[in-house]
């Protein structure tokens, strides 16, 4: 079966690529990739929205 010219990008933007590099059985390595780049938008999103939320609240209370 031949190849398709799209299988190197897909294979880096799903993560498979990485369960092929390390070699790991069942997809672990591309599951703690996922997982730890979820964590990290999460922690983007609720620093983002703390550092939008937080001068309002301080102008807020000086105004008071």
């Amino acid at each position: 079966m031949k190849q398709r010219n799209s299988d190197l990008i897909e294979s880096l933007h799903d993560g498979s690529i990485l369960d092929f590099l390390f070699e790991a059985d069942g997809g672990y390595a591309k599951m703690g990739l996922s997982t730890l780049m979820g964590l990290g938008l999460l922690l983007l999103s609720v620093s983002g929205f703390y550092l939008w939320w937080n001068p309002k609240r301080i102008k807020q209370l000086k105004a008071k």
